[in-house]
């Protein structure tokens, strides 16, 4: 019995240090469950705070899309036509009839309506403002309202082609760009950048480029607009004298080194439109930096060794400029900038030969113009001293009146001026005038002839 009892009892020992252990995993099953529960919470309340957070951001991104898109409505309110954009690239021009109409046929880009305001972008770079009369699709029935692509021939009236004997091609010649969108330049600063007449000749781009006189009016319009650049504010350093530089953003291009490409691109854009379609720039609603330039401001900035440019890079049509092709347009609009001052020059010059200048006729009405001119300086604080002189140019006559006035105010002073002297003009149909500054023969007439006024302080 005693062998017996003492067995049961070491049973005894080892159930309670089973139990003990059991007790103690039980403890550590728990602990181990309490502390999944825990992170669990955790993990709960940190999605629940990511999806707060993602749907704040949702709200956020909703809010700013709908502020622009009411700022944009708002914007198009103000604009032609309610903002709708509208191309056609003319191919074939018919007219004008008895009442000045024109016909126009080419493909429609985009909406237009009966009635809508026009504007004419000749190759010249001169515009014809008119109106929308009538739309007929190729086929003869009436064209649908639409934003799509057709061929269509549309009828435009002006008041400039009336009573014009102009045949139709010299009034709308091939290749002109026809739209309900208004050109605008952004200046000045913080005003918007449009360029119809640039877009509407590069929808056609991939019918025409093989034709000379098309790629020199795509050109011209490429070279006279005004674009918009994205930039990195961050990335373009500063200069040795601390100015900052601009960082342009690049596009990699699919074209090859030895093609006369660089492999990458600067992105330029026509209009704000053309530009919304490059989504990675306003991702997470950001709002991007943008400057406004032109082909010469670019290359004029960076080197020859720079990317090429690329215009709407994504739609509506994208247009790549190797840069030595940039740098070609450059140079032959600064030739042809050049000529024409020659020419401005020229001219200048030949009427200035034809010009004679001298005392004027003295008589009553001399007088009475001198005397009025000289009270009206004397109420013009900024007028220092005028002179009145005869001019002849190709045998008529007209007073010259010399003002020693700042250049800024000029205009105004002389309009002053005119409005005392009109009243007293009898024989003599006209006054001119002209900045003493300006006027080269000034000094030499004045050490011959007396001023006719001088502010006092100035003597």
């Amino acid at each position: 019995m005693a062998i017996f009892g003492r067995k049961n009892n070491k049973d005894n020992d080892k159930d309670k240090e089973n139990q003990a252990q059991l007790s103690a995993e039980e403890n550590d099953l728990d602990a181990m469950i309490m502390a999944a529960i825990e992170e669990t919470d955790e993990e709960e309340q940190q999605r629940k705070e990511d999806a707060r957070k993602a749907h704040e951001a949702m709200l956020e991104a909703n809010r700013a899309a709908h502020e622009r898109e009411e700022a944009a409505r708002k914007a198009m309110a103000d604009l032609p036509n309610e903002g709708r954009r509208f191309y056609l690239l003319v191919e074939e021009i018919e007219g004008p009839d008895e009442e000045g109409r024109l016909v126009a046929i080419g493909n429609i880009h985009g909406e237009c309506h009966v009635g809508d305001s026009l504007f004419v972008y000749r190759p010249n770079g001169t515009v014809l403002s008119c109106k929308l009369e009538n739309i007929k699709a190729m086929g003869g029935e009436n064209a649908p309202d639409s934003d799509k692509k057709q061929r269509a021939s549309i009828t435009l009236s002006s008041d400039l082609t009336k009573d014009n004997k102009e045949s139709a091609d010299k009034l709308i010649p091939r290749f002109s760009v026809v739209s309900g969108v208004e050109r605008r330049n952004g200046k000045p600063a913080g005003t918007p950048v449009d360029n119809p007449a640039l877009v509407g000749a590069t929808l056609e781009y991939k019918e025409f480029q093989g034709q000379r006189d098309y790629m020199s009016v795509l050109i011209s319009h490429m070279s006279a607009a005004s674009y918009l650049v994205p930039v990195n504010p961050e990335a373009g350093g500063t200069t040795e004298d601390g100015k900052r530089k601009i960082g342009f953003m690049l596009l990699k291009t699919n074209k090859s080194e030895a093609n006369g490409a660089s492999g990458a691109a600067v992105p330029l854009f026509t209009d704000p439109v053309a530009m919304s379609q490059w989504k990675d720039l306003y991702a997470d609603g950001k709002k991007p930096s943008v400057i406004v330039a032109t082909l010469a401001d670019i290359t004029k900035v960076t080197s020859k060794a720079a990317p090429d440019l690329m215009i709407n890079a994504f739609g509506p049509v994208p247009v790549h400029l190797p840069r030595k092709l940039a740098d070609s347009i450059n140079e032959a609009r600064a030739k042809a900038a050049r000529n024409v001052l020659m020419q401005k020059q020229t001219i200048k010059k030949k009427e200035a030969a034809r010009i004679m200048v001298n005392e004027p006729v003295e008589g009553p009405e001399t007088d009475a113009v001198r005397k009025a001119l000289k009270e009206c300086a004397a109420g013009i604080p900024s007028v220092n001293s005028l002179g009145l002189l005869g001019k002849l140019q190709d045998g008529k006559r007209s007073f010259l009146v010399i003002v020693d006035c700042p250049k800024d105010g000029a205009p105004e002073i002389f309009k002053r001026l005119f409005a005392a002297a009109k009243p007293h003009l009898t024989a003599t149909k006209s006054v001119d005038f002209s900045l003493y500054s300006e006027t080269i023969f000034a000094d030499d007439y004045f050490e011959k002839h007396s001023l006719d006024y001088v502010r006092i302080g100035n003597l």
